[in-house]
């Protein structure tokens, strides 16, 4: 549905809503797996927060932490933009 013209009508069917929900479930499935990939990690300020660096140096990283770094950036670049150019 995001994908079609929004301009004029849209027509709405159950393939398209079929669709959606697909893409709903990915992101939703994705979503929960990340959230428990840091449900045990300690909240800033305990007692307990000092045995997680958090805050890795740059220059220490690896090289592919790096690169994936670079892309995360350019990618948060190019949403604000797009969110900037959205009608």
């Amino acid at each position: 549905v995001a994908t079609v013209d929004y301009s004029s009508d849209v027509r709405i069917g159950p393939n398209a809503i079929k669709q959606v929900f697909e893409q709903y479930r990915k992101l939703r499935n994705t979503l929960r797996y990340m959230v428990g990939n840091v449900a045990d990690v300690p909240e800033e300020g305990s007692s307990e927060f000092g045995a997680y660096d958090a805050s890795a140096q740059y220059d220490t990283l690896p090289s592919l932490d790096k690169w994936l770094l670079g892309r995360l950036n350019a990618l948060e670049v190019e949403c604000y933009d797009a969110y900037d150019q959205y009608q």
